[in-house]
């Protein structure tokens, strides 16, 4: 269609023309840049002065215009867009990309369609816009100047450019499961009202001008969102992946070989066409969930913001992995011609007949196959280090930049120290109800979830609502319409109604407790327990008996230092009363347990501090034989501004973005690090525990 859309007329007869929009690309993949320019050329828009006289005036620049996407680029019902941005919040984000190295600047402004230009500083752009927060007044986070490792920042860096005023850069277009789109300009009418469903009085716009389609290269089959978990069991490692939309006629497959070349090559030295006997693989598992698996409002709402599919959720195991080896893989989706068949080798191993041109596969990935179990002898484990913390976010949805930040710090940690897992102990994507942010945000863990498993936990974010849970909708499988909800507790809607559906479909955890909500697995010589704080863990219930279960059964020779995992914490000395309320209530239902198994660490989040406590702490008291309890909500949600309490076992406290690291030297020792971002990955506190 024509780029312009001339002489659209709303109620209040304004008058526009050659108003255009266009895109600097006809076709996209997921994470390339693109850039969205508009003019509005001569436009007059007509309104009453005081008077009451017709009167006709400029507004060349109107900062309420909205553009908004629209995929696929056919849709008709102006409300159902994916995305939308006023000409302000445009600036706005423009500014933060130049302030994160994202994006430079380019100062020619002659030409409103010209997407190259000289390159001119930061400061002449924030001087020239200023760094709003819509209203025109200068605004910053205090976190927003905090440094970071050259080694990280390096990763940030874009060479991209864009004009001034009338142009809207995207540095990574995001996963958007539609084969093509549109952006369309939207102009605000001038004392131009409706009344909305809700019977509010909301401005009424007018469609100004549309690009036409770009599309979106292989939008239904590419695997994205790729991330590893572990398993029950030492030889096999979980990959996880989502596609588009499933005809019923594909299965995912993914193959996988210590050998590099191979992996590539598919199996063959000379052809790519079938997978050979030298070359493992294995095929897996889909599903999906709708708006209505969840429990209520707004997650059951399909609209704008709301809900939008997830696609197809893939699920595989790779089997038969030798332990402490480097192993390559990559994931796709198979689309069956009916010919699929498979044959077992001598070796046990599988070959197939698939027709590797017939499958779009993701890029190969690489990763260290799970520790063996300890043999038993003190003092014979090879050190090896892993990742705790909390609470992150993606940046843009009530987030800074912290969990962009914490993401690369990971991808860091793999190439310098080796680790070899990752825990986030719930409060991850902060969707809540918003199901792309879910896509956003494991997109932005994929710098590291494609090369260690992350394992999660639930935390009120995932799981906590009021209503809608009973006939089954609740995934962990509480009958109750409002989950758990105790006397001490303010387990209130702040899952605004996911209840836990989105984290049990896009995260399988080891199968030995209550999927994502409950489990424990083996790394080496460390036993560690994720518990969810988000349901009953009084005697009797089904949580407490399995823990007790599971904590009576560990061989404390082959896993001698236990970890206990759960998204509240028990102790905590920032001064919330009801927070404090809910960590005395926990306090009352296990603490027990770890005392009478000896648990070495009880990990938490929630509050977006760090905080340790003395050693050995149990009803309150220090050297009581007891765990230290560690706080480490610092992965990138906004930082707690609130007074402490004076306590005889808070023992560090700080209110900086950062991670855990865990290091196990040995059958008797152990390190703990907190790791600040504040000061370039410096550690800013740590103990050591011997046994």
């Amino acid at each position: 269609e024509d780029n312009s859309v001339p002489d659209i007329h709303s109620s209040k007869n304004d008058t526009i023309r050659n108003i255009s929009i266009k895109t600097n690309k006809d076709s996209i993949s997921f994470h390339d840049s693109l850039a969205v320019s508009w003019s509005y050329g001569k436009m007059q828009r007509q309104n009453e002065n005081k008077d009451g006289d017709d009167v006709l005036h400029y507004d060349a620049n109107s900062n309420e215009d909205v553009i908004a996407l629209y995929c696929p680029a056919s849709e008709s019902d102006p409300q159902k867009f994916k995305d939308a941005a006023t000409i302000s919040q445009i600036v706005v984000t423009n500014a933060f990309n130049v302030k994160a190295n994202k994006v430079k600047v380019s100062s020619n402004d002659d030409n409103d369609n010209d997407f190259e230009g000289s390159i001119y500083t930061n400061d002449d752009y924030e001087n020239e816009y200023k760094y709003t927060n819509g209203n025109g007044n200068g605004s910053r986070n205090r976190n927003r100047n905090r440094r970071m490792s050259n080694h990280v920042r390096r990763r940030r860096m874009s060479t991209s450019t864009i004009t001034t005023r009338h142009e809207w850069f995207i540095p990574s277009f995001p996963i958007v499961r539609e084969e093509t789109c549109e952006f369309r300009l939207w102009l605000r009418g001038h004392n131009d009202y409706h009344e909305d469903c809700h019977g509010r009085q909301v401005p009424q716009y007018n469609l100004g001008a549309r690009t036409g389609p770009f599309t979106i290269a292989n939008a239904l089959t590419v695997p994205t969102t790729i991330h590893l978990a572990l398993t029950t069991d030492p030889t096999e490692m979980m990959v996880q992946f989502s596609t588009g939309g499933d005809d019923g006629a594909s299965i995912p497959i993914v193959v996988y070989d210590t050998d590099e070349d191979l992996v590539k090559n598919g199996g063959n030295t000379n052809t790519n066409t079938n997978i050979s006997a030298g070359l493992q693989f294995q095929t897996g598992n889909s599903t999906t969930y709708q708006a209505t698996d969840m429990c209520q409002q707004p997650a059951t709402l399909e609209e704008p913001g709301k809900f939008s599919s997830p696609g197809m959720l893939h699920s595989i195991v790779m089997k038969d992995l030798d332990p402490n080896k480097t192993y390559y893989y990559k994931v796709g989706i198979l689309y069956r011609d009916g010919n699929f068949t498979t044959t077992t080798n001598d070796d046990g191993k599988n070959s197939s007949n698939i027709d590797m041109d017939k499958v779009l596969w993701s890029d190969v990935n690489a990763f260290e196959s799970p520790l063996p179990s300890s043999n038993g002898e003190l003092s014979s484990q090879e050190p090896f280090t892993f990742i705790v913390y909390a609470d992150q976010g993606v940046m843009g949805y009530g987030n800074d930049d912290g969990g962009d930040r914490t993401s690369l710090w990971m991808k860091e940690e793999i190439e310098l120290n080796n680790i070899r897992s990752i825990h986030h102990i719930g409060d991850l994507s902060y969707a809540q109800g918003a199901s792309h942010v879910w896509d956003q945000w494991l997109d932005m863990l994929t710098v590291f979830s494609t090369r260690v498993p992350l394992m999660v936990g639930v935390g009120n974010h995932e799981y906590d609502h009021t209503a809608g849970g009973e006939n089954g909708k609740d995934p962990s499988g509480v009958l109750t319409p409002g989950g758990f909800s105790p006397r001490w507790g303010n387990f209130g809607t702040d899952s605004n109604g996911e209840c836990g559906v989105p984290i049990a479909k896009r995260f399988i955890m080891p199968q030995n407790g209550n999927g994502v909500f409950w489990y424990s697995f083996s790394s080496g010589n460390v036993r560690t327990i994720m518990l969810s704080s988000e349901h009953d863990l009084s005697p009797g219930s089904r949580q407490h008996t399995w823990l007790e279960m599971e904590l009576s059964s560990i061989d404390r020779t082959v896993t001698p230092w236990v970890i206990l995992e759960a998204h509240r914490p028990m102790y905590n000395n920032e001064d919330i009363p009801k927070n404090t309320k809910v960590g005395i209530g926990m306090r009352n239902e296990f603490e027990d347990l770890l005392y009478n198994y000896g648990v070495d660490l009880f990990i938490s989040g929630h509050y977006h501090s760090y905080m340790r406590s003395c050693a050995g702490l149990y009803k309150g008291i220090c050297d009581n034989g007891g765990p230290v309890h560690i706080t480490v909500g610092t992965a990138g949600a906004e930082l707690d501004d609130a007074p402490l309490l004076n306590t005889r076992w808070g023992e560090k406290y700080i209110a900086q973005w950062g991670y855990g690291r865990i290091t196990s030297f040995s059958n008797n020792k152990l390190l703990w690090e907190f790791v600040s971002d504040s000061s370039d990955g410096e550690v800013e506190d740590a103990i050591t525990i011997f046994k």
